[in-house]
């Protein structure tokens, strides 16, 4: 997200909060009433709010105007509500694998090479297999190993079989990267580079 303070003063935006609290020069305090709402939902459901105070982000599908009077308006170009609801029976799967192969090609020009991020989920097996469809042949793929995770935790120790599954399947190059992650040791790394809260277990394992 792009995150921004603003205090009728100044106005500072970046895509991380830390270089915004290090301009500021003062004490940011957590926003302890949105951090509460992460433990039954797991995710901070306020849109414009973050873990702290003064500090914002933009919306999902808006875009924010700001005058040199410092005006602001919002602008939203896009609202998921705004799609029409489709029934199972009501679905074109041609027409779905024709609209998913496109944007996958579109989102694949670049000028370095392409490499997938694979958990042998469905996200990032269905990227496999329309980049595969596209002819990127023999690419290269990473999946995260966590050596600390028993068989029957959550984490990406049960992803590991179904990314080497999905791998062979589609005769990718798959580099494993074993972590031996100690969660409380580590835990103060962990807050400051994600900055906020999120109960996802990979990004924990990767930093």
């Amino acid at each position: 997200p792009l995150y921004y303070f603003d205090d009728n003063n100044k106005f500072i935006f970046c895509s991380e909060i830390k270089p915004i609290i290090s301009i500021v020069k003062k004490n940011i305090d957590f926003d302890y009433r949105e951090i509460s709402k992460f433990l039954p939902f797991l995710f901070l459901p306020n849109d414009e709010k973050t873990s702290f105070k003064g500090i914002k982000k933009i919306k999902p599908g808006t875009a924010l105007i700001i005058d040199k009077y410092n005006n602001k308006k919002y602008i939203e170009y896009f609202n998921i509500s705004d799609l029409p609801l489709r029934s199972e029976k009501d679905i074109n799967y041609n027409e779905l694998d024709e609209l998913i192969n496109k944007v996958i090609s579109n989102q694949s020009l670049s000028d370095v090479p392409l490499s997938v991020f694979l958990s042998g989920g469905l996200d990032s097996s269905t990227i496999l297999h329309y980049l595969d469809q596209n002819n990127f042949k023999n690419l290269d793929t990473f999946t995260i190993k966590n050596t600390n995770d028993s068989d029957d935790s959550e984490g990406n120790e049960i992803d590991y079989p179904f990314a080497v599954e999905i791998a062979n399947k589609y005769k990718a190059n798959l580099h494993t990267i074993d972590v031996n992650m100690d969660f409380l040791n580590d835990i103060k790394k962990l807050i400051y580079i994600l900055e906020e809260p999120i109960s996802d277990p990979a990004p924990n394992s990767l930093l």
